[in-house]
């Protein structure tokens, strides 16, 4: 069984809007604009394409990425965009490109052509290639509007020779797209007059969902089309927690079987133990944006991280919010332990949760020198030896291993305590679980603030 607390996992391909964070795209505009100018005015003594640059290459973890970097860049120039195929590079520039008369970006997908030509085939004909690069672009008139761009994830997929004036001169290293800008582009896949306020309120909170959630366009695109099957079916507008549900539970239509009420009672007490940690072991910051007892492929419910706590993280790498994790993700078993009892717990709900909660202790002790004791000064400098590798020996495996049995033991009680000083708070989550099934974060924060576990004025 899957985790059922559900927090950040990594997006390997993102999306692209326009340039809402200035900051990371300057470089990349000044270029644009420089493009812009000199297909405006030509070239001048001012403004070179010396200056601006032929050839350049956009750096990214992701190529996807690079590419729509490639994309946005000809869509604020005014460019056309001509793509080659790898291997029908050197055609191209034997041809002498004469066909192009707009304004066009030509993008060079990396290959043979930009490579270390030794033990190649045609190693002299590529070598040839590198070294007459930067004079053909030399040669190409002023008044031709004509530039060159390559992706990669690394610089060095460039041999030197192309890494050179007159040749790719320019490098744009490009950070992966803002949450607001992964939100705003997944709003504007869905019609404006099927969106609900609390979807549109917050672009950001959007992208964080996304972030969470969606690992990549395709898994995006599919929750998007289920969200508009949703609002055609029930005719009505969409809401964020439309959002978060599909996001949570996946866009597979079922009808799930019904479940007795004990069953449901047990399941909802697990859930409400994740919900309560999070809100009490985070001061009120992190209000599940969305609990539930519905069932989904590998799994009977699921509580989700508050979307706006996590966007206001200033790091997920931040130890404070490692140790808050743990203890949620604990939460649902010491839940159950301490409502129905040991002999009466289920011994399988808490599997991907504990094997989840084990993985971030182990990475605490043995990847990042955290103490299992780290709150107590006299202990807390006692596990700063990192090994990694062929260093790491079946003893150290054995120590860290301990350490995190220690880690994980000592935040389980923390959590039974703070469980136990918030039961009444607990079952009544539970109870109102196994009613109605879905608590969105309005519910939540109003039952916690009902049990007085939260100020109102504080939230």
């Amino acid at each position: 069984m899957k985790a059922t607390f559900q927090e950040v996992q990594a997006v390997k391909t993102p999306l692209l809007t326009g340039w809402s964070k200035p900051d990371r795209y300057a470089p990349i505009k000044a270029w644009v604009q420089d493009l812009v100018n000199i297909a405006r005015a030509g070239a001048t003594q001012k403004l070179s394409w010396d200056l601006v640059g032929r050839a350049a290459m956009v750096i990214n973890d992701s190529k996807e990425y690079g590419q729509k970097v490639i994309r946005q860049i000809a869509q604020d120039s005014g460019y056309q965009v001509k793509e080659l195929e790898a291997d029908k590079i050197f055609g191209f520039f034997a041809g002498g490109f004469t066909e192009i008369q707009t304004p066009t970006i030509v993008v060079m997908p990396l290959g043979v052509w930009s490579a270390e030509p030794k033990d190649h085939a045609n190693a002299e004909e590529i070598k040839a290639f590198h070294k007459k690069f930067a004079e053909i672009l030399s040669e190409i008139p002023a008044d031709k509007h004509l530039v060159f761009v390559t992706y990669g994830d690394d610089p060095r997929g460039l041999v030197e020779d192309l890494r050179s004036a007159g040749a790719f001169d320019r490098r744009f290293f490009v950070d992966d797209v803002s949450l607001h800008d992964r939100g705003q582009a997944f709003i504007e896949m869905l019609p404006g007059d099927i969106c609900g306020g609390s979807l549109l309120a917050d672009p950001e909170v959007v992208g964080q969902v996304l972030e969470c959630e969606a690992d990549d366009d395709r898994r995006a695109g599919l929750i998007a089309i289920a969200l508009k099957r949703l609002a055609h079916r029930e005719c009505r507008k969409l809401e964020f927690g439309d959002l978060v549900n599909f996001a949570l539970h996946g866009t597979g239509e079922y009808v799930p079987n019904e479940s007795p009420k004990g069953f449901k009672q047990s399941i909802a007490l697990h859930e409400a133990g994740h919900a309560v940690i999070s809100i009490i072991d985070s001061a009120g910051k992190n209000i599940p944006d969305y609990a539930g007892i519905v069932p989904s492929v590998g799994t009977l419910g699921q509580v989700s991280a508050s979307y706006e706590f996590l966007a206001a993280l200033p790091s997920i790498g931040n130890y404070k919010y490692k140790r808050h994790l743990v203890r949620v993700l604990l939460a649902g078993r010491a839940a159950e332990q301490l409502t129905v009892g040991v002999e009466d717990m289920s011994v399988t709900s808490a599997r991907g949760d504990l094997r989840h909660a084990t993985d971030i202790a182990k990475d605490l002790i043995g990847r990042y020198g955290i103490s299992p004791t780290l709150e107590d000064e006299s202990t807390a400098g006692s596990n700063l030896l990192l090994k990694s590798g062929a260093d790491i020996s079946d003893a150290e495996k054995h120590r860290v291993e301990n350490a995190a049995r220690l880690f994980l033991s000592r935040q389980y009680d923390i959590v039974i305590e703070q469980l136990r000083a918030n039961r009444v708070f607990l079952e009544a989550i539970a109870e109102r679980l196994v009613v109605q099934q879905v608590l969105d974060k309005h519910h939540l924060k109003s039952m916690a603030v009902e049990y007085g576990v939260l100020n109102a004025e504080a939230v």
